[in-house]
């Protein structure tokens, strides 16, 4: 039996993730394909357009045979804690042969290449990049600009040709590159017999809001997503997804980051009137947090507010993470405490196929973390440092929750009720 893992937010689905799942299966001759994705909060950080049921099924619909949920502390960590997490988790379910990612690249010699200069970061390495952040870098351009400056980096990139430092710089620079990269360090840290396998973007950019494509960009689908009129996704996605898309419009979804402003503000007002320094936040600076307090007289609503406290120094997908994880409670030490306890404890269980039976017996018998299909036993299952992670998802998953009741004028089954997807 050959096993599959691919690591998704599905944010939302569309028909570049059919290609992804397909690739998968033909390069790794998988049997069985498990999708690890992100639950109702995302890396971006930033709440997921749709739940993640819909998005699960959504998976299931169209290939995937297993989904996954990867715990919130991850979904919506950096692009190295993302990475480290979903790669534990298909690691530790002892059955899976491959990994495969998308990469604006295509190239896995080269981006392994890379990884590995990375995962070392050389003293000169390291200098490079403290001295482009004292500029008021944020990290991603320091980054760049760290490995243009190293002279070591040429030589033995690939038998037909070498790059130069400049072409390496741009390289870090595509979003899918930059989580292949994180996906191969964190194979190599954890010595994976994994095997990466990467599939090259096609279609539109990852930011290309461009619609008028086959294969677009779940950013120029998000867009979409806020008119009342979901014809123009016709050509966009599975038919399959279309009729689940017509059937929860205005009941589940869409989900915006404004549907949470009241929420937000008043955790900042709380913080601030207990004086809490938010530096205790996973990815709160010291700078960013005087900023928040400072700023928080012109709080409008979640999104412009992100952008209102944005400085050069910061991306505001950092930006959005550290409002986020203030938002959920999510702080500096939980990552730590995890990274003690081999990073993800679990493997909780959105949904199956049918006939995936085989892969469900093979896990349970191999995996070295529990495997949670029913969320009221986990309690008497998980260790510590799980019962303290699947708590978090809880509770985020419970505040998701009532952002959809409060918008849709509906009622919602919670965590404990809302039962696996399965599909045919």
């Amino acid at each position: 039996m050959k096993v599959a893992g691919i690591i998704v937010e599905y944010n939302p689905f569309h028909n570049g993730h059919v290609h992804h799942i397909k690739k998968t299966r033909e390069l790794t001759g998988a049997d069985f394909i498990v999708a690890v994705m992100s639950g109702d909060y995302v890396q971006r950080g930033m709440p997921a357009i749709m739940d993640k049921y819909l998005r699960c099924e959504m998976a299931l619909s169209q290939g995937a045979d297993l989904v996954l949920e990867l715990p919130v502390a991850y979904s919506t960590a950096s692009a190295e804690s993302f990475a480290m997490g979903a790669v534990s988790l298909i690691d530790n379910l002892g059955v899976a042969d491959s990994i495969c990612f998308g990469s604006e690249c295509g190239d896995i010699g080269l981006l392994s290449y890379l990884a590995g200069h990375l995962k070392e970061e050389s003293p000169a390495f390291q200098e490079a990049i403290q001295r482009e952040l004292s500029s008021g870098q944020p990290y991603p351009a320091a980054r760049e600009r760290a490995i243009a400056s190293c002279r070591d980096l040429p030589g033995g990139l690939s038998p037909a040709e070498e790059l130069t430092c400049d072409d390496l710089s741009a390289l870090l620079s595509e979003p899918n590159n930059i989580l292949a990269l994180e996906y191969l360090k964190s194979l190599k840290r954890r010595s994976s017999s994994l095997t990466p396998i990467t599939i090259k973007r096609e279609g539109s950019g990852y930011h290309d809001l461009t619609v008028n494509k086959e294969l677009a960009s779940a950013s120029s689908i998000r867009a979409l997503y806020q008119s009342d009129d979901l014809s123009a996704l016709d050509n966009l996605v599975p038919s399959s997804v279309l009729s689940i898309l017509n059937r929860e419009y205005q009941k589940r979804f869409p989900i915006f980051p404004n549907d949470f402003s009241i929420c937000l503000y008043y955790r900042l007002l709380l913080e601030k009137d207990r004086n809490i320094s938010l530096l205790q936040y996973q990815d709160v600076s010291s700078d960013m947090g005087k900023r928040i307090y400072n700023e928080l007289d012109s709080f409008r609503c979640y999104e412009e507010f992100a952008k209102h406290i944005k400085t050069k120094q910061y991306t505001l997908t950092r930006i959005n993470r550290s409002l986020l994880h203030i938002l959920l409670n999510i702080k500096a030490r939980d990552y730590q405490f995890y990274s003690q306890h081999d990073f993800t404890p679990y493997a909780r269980v959105l949904g199956f196929r049918k006939d995936s039976s085989e892969l469900l017996s093979a896990i349970k018998k191999n995996s070295s973390i529990p495997l949670i299909t029913k969320l009221a036993d986990a309690e008497k299952n998980l260790n510590t440092c799980g019962k303290k992670m699947i708590w978090q998802d809880i509770l985020a998953a419970n505040l998701y929750r009532k952002i959809q009741e409060e918008k849709f004028h509906t009622e919602l089954p919670n965590e404990y009720t809302e039962g696996l997807r399965i599909v045919p």
